[in-house]
């Protein structure tokens, strides 16, 4: 919760309820508590996590952002393998060379 004077503590969450009432909630009737809470459940994972483009994400959609985050991570893995593989084979001709 924000603290007094602080009104940035609680931006996220009420940035969050601002797009769930505009989005989900405004405008509709629910029979009851328990179909409010599917239908919004199911628009948090469907719309808001997978679909809704995020400024967090530059504006990109989750599965794309995720996807492009994985390629960065397997790439810079393999740099560094190879890095590692270099240094272990400069290492080793170092030894002979020393024999």
């Amino acid at each position: 919760m924000s603290r007094p004077g602080c009104p940035w503590d609680n931006a996220m969450a009420e940035s969050f309820m601002r797009t769930l009432k505009r989005e989900e909630v405004d405008g509709r009737t629910y029979r009851d508590l328990p179909h409010a809470r599917e239908k919004i459940v199911a628009f948090i994972d469907t719309v808001y996590n997978r679909q809704r483009l995020h400024s967090a994400r530059a504006y990109r959609a989750p599965e794309l952002f995720e996807d492009d985050c994985h390629e960065v991570c397997l790439s810079f893995l393999s740099h560094q393998r190879d890095a590692v593989h270099s240094l272990c084979k400069a290492a080793q001709r170092d030894t002979h060379n020393l024999t």
